[in-house]
């Protein structure tokens, strides 16, 4: 439980810093990444801290390809090492390739709608916000964790 309001409440930080500023501060980031890691020690210790720390160093690695081909932003890189280090590896993987969907799925609708070009971006958080949330719903279910 203090997991996921956790991971909710640095989501959606992070989506207000990005829609309003098109940028994610990196002391959010790197408050979110200590406290997926102390989050972890305290739970499971050594353990907890390997899970967090392979959590964050995989999500690093998986979202820095994103950024050398020009997706995402360095906040978003930094973002998705946190949330590795909070979520750990597999879930947060699920939300990186379900915010690559999303954001294609909404690239889509601007463009057919004519409200954006094919070439201008948006926060890519606007993808990743409902990408957490679905990845949590279809991974856990209803009744949670």
């Amino acid at each position: 439980m203090i997991q996921a309001v956790m991971i909710a409440l640095f989501a959606a930080a992070a989506m207000m810093w990005d829609a309003f500023q098109m940028r994610i501060p990196n002391w959010l980031n790197v408050t979110g990444a200590a406290a997926g890691l102390i989050y972890h020690l305290f739970e499971s210790k050594l353990e907890g801290l390997v899970y967090a720390a392979s959590g964050m160093a995989g999500l690093l690695a998986a979202a820095l390809l994103l950024y050398v081909m020009g997706a995402i932003g360095a906040g978003d890189v930094k973002w998705f090492a946190a949330l590795g280090a909070m979520a750990g590896l597999i879930f947060s993987i699920h939300v990186l390739l379900t915010s690559i969907l999303v954001a294609g799925l909404l690239g889509l609708i601007l463009a057919v709608s004519g409200k954006r070009r094919l070439k201008q971006q948006f926060p890519f958080m606007y993808a990743v916000f409902p990408a957490v949330w679905m990845t949590y719903f279809i991974l856990y279910g209803q009744g949670g964790a």
